[in-house]
């Protein structure tokens, strides 16, 4: 590709970009006033909504050389846009594209080589992104062979196909396995444990007696871990259980008041999320294998240095 139609491309794209942003501040219509506070006048019927003026697409609007803005083209800009609206899109079009003509002929535009090469390869970027954007959207067809499959596998492991439990609990965090096995003695020996964790825990719920209302077993298992979460669902009411370790590396003692079971949901009820999951693995392998075979049909264009495949050590040495 030229430098001269390079700069064409990029010049075309800084243009749609002014084109959006002219779009979304000078070609809005302005807001109504807010109401006041005076008394509101007796609400007359609506008149009947006058339909959209329909016009030629083909409609010439400005001419620049052989560029044409056409009525289609404002209407991109701009559905339906009345004629002072109209008037401003073809004034702005018209400066724009006169700066385009004499931008592609300038040679002073970038300060040395590294600016033209940065300039460049952002709009190669933003060329790869839309790209990617539209593969990553590529429609695929879930059957329910493959809905099933993925129910029965996974039902009991995806909490998208479940209705997750709750849990009304105390704790007491402790800093060592040493300290929570001193506390369980007391707790063991006949004492409160929402009282111990006022003295005893570390945990910033400490005053509040370490207690925990109806948290979901998806909370508990990200604030304290997913074997603390295992032993809660099977917990016995006021029943001590722990000293278990936490994410933080500390330990932490329970007893739980109230529990409300995981419930699996039915296929029926699951399906649209099975399909959402299966759709995303399937564009995430298109995009891979997608990815794969272009760098396979292009090996021959492809140069990849030595120095690119050595192992760290060795580049630390040399």
């Amino acid at each position: 590709m030229s430098y001269r139609t390079t700069k064409k491309i990029t010049l075309l794209i800084l243009i749609t970009a002014l084109a959006l942003c002219f779009n979304s501040k000078v070609f809005a219509a302005k807001p109504d006033k807010a109401p006041g506070k005076e008394k509101a006048a007796p609400v007359a019927k609506e008149a009947p909504k006058k339909a959209a003026p329909k016009y030629d697409p083909k409609e010439v609007i400005a001419k620049v050389g052989d560029n044409v803005l056409t009525r289609q083209k404002v209407n991109w800009m701009q559905k339906d846009a009345p004629p002072e609206i109209v008037k401003k899109i073809a004034d702005w079009w018209i400066e724009t594209e006169l700066f385009y003509e004499d931008a592609v002929k300038s040679d002073d535009m970038f300060k040395d080589e590294m600016d033209r090469y940065m300039f460049e390869l952002q709009y190669k970027k933003m060329y790869v992104i839309k790209l990617v954007e539209h593969l990553q959207v590529k429609n695929f067809n879930i059957s329910d062979k493959e809905a099933k499959k993925y129910y029965k596998k996974n039902k009991a492991t995806d909490s998208k196909l479940q209705t997750l439990g709750q849990a009304t609990f105390y704790h007491i965090e402790c800093g060592t396995s040493e300290k929570a096995q001193e506390v369980l003695k007391k707790l063991k020996a006949g004492g409160d444990i929402k009282e111990l964790a006022k003295t005893e825990s570390i945990a910033k719920d400490a005053k509040q007696g370490g207690y925990i209302r109806k948290m979901g077993f998806g909370v508990i298992k990200n604030r304290f871990s997913p074997e603390i979460v295992k032993q809660i669902e099977k917990a016995k009411l006021n029943k001590l259980i722990g000293p278990l370790k936490n994410k933080k590396g500390k330990f932490e003692i329970i007893s739980v008041e109230s529990l409300k079971e995981t419930k699996i949901l039915s296929f029926e009820k699951a399906r649209k999320k099975i399909d959402s999951t299966l759709l995303g693995q399937k564009r995430k392998q298109y995009f891979a294998d997608y990815k794969e075979n272009l760098k396979k049909d292009n090996a021959e264009k492809i140069y990849r240095s030595p120095i690119l495949d050595e192992p760290a050590e060795d580049k630390e040495k040399k």
